[in-house]
């Protein structure tokens, strides 16, 4: 699911859920994927693996085991791979999105009812 359409996704799940004998009331987890790093540069460079890691999921492939550094960087990158993945990243200057019940930054786990 594309990041940026997953507050949008809960609400519809929610509003069409109908309970059952095996689940009462819907439930939902969501996950992030998150770089820290001291710098930007430096958040890029160790993140640079991860958009290999998203293209093999999102072209179909299957995930890839998670290459190093060094093996990202001996892969192509073309500009239909950076449109493959561009969804998935915010740049960090950008404000984080906020919702009734997710946590901002630096702020733990959120739990969604």
């Amino acid at each position: 699911m594309a990041p940026a359409a997953v507050l949008e996704a809960v609400e519809a799940y929610r509003a069409a859920f109908k309970p059952s004998g095996v689940l009462a009331e819907p439930k939902v987890m969501v996950s992030a994927d998150v770089v820290v790093a001291d710098d930007d540069e430096t958040a890029r460079r160790l993140a640079s693996p991860y958009r290999h890691w998203v293209r093999s999921i999102r072209t179909g492939q299957g995930a890839i085991p998670f290459p190093s550094e060094s093996d990202a960087a001996a892969l192509d990158w073309t500009d239909d791979v950076a449109l493959t993945i561009s969804r998935r990243r915010r740049p960090s200057s950008s404000p984080p999105p906020s919702s009734p019940g997710v946590p901002g930054p630096g702020r733990g786990r959120a739990r969604c009812r």
